[in-house]
């Protein structure tokens, strides 16, 4: 792949095409005067840069660029369940997994009262939402098939925060001990 070098800062792209005419994207719209450049709006030439990472925009209403946007609260589904697994539904309810499922008709069989996921908990750049709830003994219940590194380590930072919340997490092993099918 050819290199190419900016006719005006002298510094390294990559393409060279027609619009830019030897210029890199900052010197381009630097230079661009009036309705060529794309964030000329409202006879005013606006040059954002990203709040986060102070690149460039192309477009003179952002406030961030897509990868800053994605991080964290900035997600657009921050603070909402993940949409991942297998699951299905039970009594009108999607869970997400086959142990959840059979964790809840372990729970009507013993006739105890439960919610799925009634809170979602803020802890900063994410949010955790424990499996069930169970109400007579006011503690929340975490399902995990497969306790990974990532999910440890979001469950720490959880009872680190939130050190009140009663919290146990069964994994497929006490799941088996206590006769639910796994």
């Amino acid at each position: 792949m050819k290199k190419y070098t900016c006719e005006e800062c002298g510094k390294q792209i990559s393409w060279c095409g027609a619009h830019g005419k030897g210029r890199c994207l900052s010197c381009y719209f630097k230079t661009l005067v009036g309705k060529g450049n794309p964030n000329h709006k409202h006879g005013k030439t606006y040059n954002n840069h990203c709040l986060d990472c102070d690149k460039l925009l192309g477009n003179y209403r952002s406030k961030r660029c897509k990868s800053c946007a994605k991080k964290g609260k900035l997600h657009h589904r921050f603070g909402l369940p993940p949409v991942h697994g297998k699951g299905q539904y039970y009594k009108n309810i999607w869970m997400r997994s086959r142990f959840e499922t059979e964790f809840a008709k372990y729970l009507d069989k013993n006739k105890i009262k439960w919610l799925y996921e009634p809170k979602v908990f803020n802890l900063g750049n994410c949010t955790y939402t424990p499996d069930f709830y169970l109400s007579k003994t006011e503690e929340y219940i975490e399902i995990k098939g497969y306790w990974r590194e990532d999910a440890k380590k979001k469950f720490k930072l959880f009872k680190r925060l939130f050190p009140e919340v009663k919290i146990e997490v069964l994994t497929r092993v006490k799941l088996g001990k206590m006769g639910i099918k796994v």
